[in-house]
């Protein structure tokens, strides 16, 4: 392999060195190849030392896949070296997907996302957030991709006011669409994701409100057989999602787009299939369910007279306002709008409140984040699970119990019963009580706080 710069005859026939430097090789079949390189001359022998690691792959047969340095130099490149370089059979041909427009690869992404059943709702969301991110940072193939240009963006958006909560719906859209290309389901288009590396804004929502047992079985009875119709949607139907809120912790939109073949009533052991299709993570989720609150969805399901490919709640689509009937039927029931905490009690309120229903249990750590699916358990307990007052006042039963002491033990009889003597080195007066199960007369074994009082 030959680094070197040609030279031409100009006009007046002198002799004029081209501007970029050249590479003379064999490629892997043995054929004379010249390709031109850089300006700079260290920058054309790094391309041609990448270009011998290149042809020592193919000759020894080993995936260029594998090489995870090699891929990130092949998306450097230009596209007229890419193309010369697929054209003699250096670069497989699937690395031309680089080389297509972002829009084509978007719409690849979109229309995968439809095949995999996610709802039409998500699937518009997710094009429109991408695309909306591709507009403003000038994304237009995968090479200018850069993670400036979107943390420029999510500047701009937090100066016009916009939540923490939606900056992040469109960090999110954007990373997960090149985590697609890069992956095998995407067909490996491209080579590591640029904007891996950002990270997540911490929200800044309010803290929840969460419901107590008592108070969330009133809720659901209340709205149910009260019936009011609210919306157009029946209390009926109002309390039936509350349930299945509160006794699976799905999420708004993970309930509203169940299917009736989703919930495994019939089964021994009753439980809630929640595709990946329409969960949060993108990852399937198996979820018990209670006896009495399946048996509830089992009449239910008789009443609507349903087949397994209805939605569960026909009132389903993204801008219902689950909140306000939630506040209203809390009203209706008699219910507080706001926990012991002064949180308010909002729809999302009742998966913070199957957090803590389970969390106030003796229910193991581990258990209790895998159904909340959470993958950080600081997530579980940090923000979502609260303690209630019964649990608390039920667990200082197992504190040491004072009862047995004598009543002589009693910070008033000692006083009572005390003498003043003088102490003799601080010359000054000490009540000094009377021998007790505290004088150091009496050895106490390590036991614990035994009343042990003299015979």
């Amino acid at each position: 392999m030959r680094i070197y710069k040609p030279k031409a005859k100009t006009v007046d026939g002198k002799k004029r060195a081209y501007g970029r430097w050249y590479i003379d090789f064999a490629d892997h079949n043995g054929q004379r190849r010249r390709i031109a390189a850089f300006e700079s001359k260290d920058v054309s022998r790094e391309f041609a030392d990448r270009l011998q690691t290149l042809l020592n792959r193919l000759e020894s047969g080993t995936a260029i896949e594998d090489s995870p340095h090699l891929l990130a130099w092949m998306n450097r490149l230009p596209d007229d070296t890419v193309k010369r370089l697929m054209q003699w059979g250096l670069i497989p041909k699937h690395r031309a997907q680089a080389l297509r427009p972002l829009t084509e690869h978007i719409q690849d992404y979109i229309d995968a996302l439809a095949a995999k059943g996610c709802c039409a709702d998500y699937v518009k969301r997710m094009k429109t957030r991408i695309l909306t991110v591709c507009n403003a940072c000038g994304f237009t193939t995968f090479k200018n991709i850069h993670p400036a240009k979107l943390d420029r963006f999510l500047a701009d958006l937090k100066a016009r006011n916009y939540s923490a909560t939606s900056r992040n719906h469109y960090a999110d859209a954007i990373k997960g669409f090149l985590n697609w290309c890069v992956s095998s389901e995407g067909g490996h288009r491209f080579s590591g994701n640029p904007l891996a590396d950002i990270g997540k804004e911490r929200r800044d929502s309010a803290k929840k409100g969460v419901l107590t047992a008592d108070q969330f079985i009133t809720l659901v009875q209340t709205t149910i057989a009260q019936n009011v119709k609210r919306s157009n949607v029946e209390g009926r139907q109002r309390g039936i999602l509350y349930l299945l809120a509160g006794t699976t912790g799905l999420r708004r939109l993970e309930l509203l787009s169940l299917r009736w073949e989703d919930l495994h009533l019939d089964d021994p052991r009753p439980y809630v299939l929640a595709r990946a299709a329409i969960t949060k993570n993108a990852k399937e989720a198996r979820l018990p369910l209670p006896d009495s609150a399946a048996a509830a969805l089992r009449r239910f399901r008789d009443y609507r007279a349903t087949t397994p490919q209805d939605y569960v709640f026909s009132f389903g689509g993204r801008w219902v306002n689950t909140s306000g009937w939630i506040k209203a039927d809390l009203k209706a029931a008699g219910l507080p709008g706001r926990d012991r905490e002064g949180n308010e009690i909002v729809f999302h309120s009742l998966r913070n409140s199957f957090i803590s229903f389970l969390a106030n249990t003796q229910t193991p750590m581990k258990v209790v984040q895998t159904l909340a699916r959470h993958s950080d358990p600081r997530l579980t307990y940090n923000t979502y699970a609260r303690t209630f007052a019964e649990s608390e006042q039920e667990a200082i039963k197992g504190l040491p119990n004072f009862s047995g002491f004598c009543a002589a033990t009693s910070a008033a009889k000692i006083y009572e019963q005390g003498q003043t003597n003088v102490n003799n080195d601080e010359d000054k007066t000490a009540i000094l009580p009377p021998k007790t199960a505290f004088s150091s007369r009496y050895n106490i074994p390590p036991r614990g706080l035994e009343p042990l009082l003299p015979g």
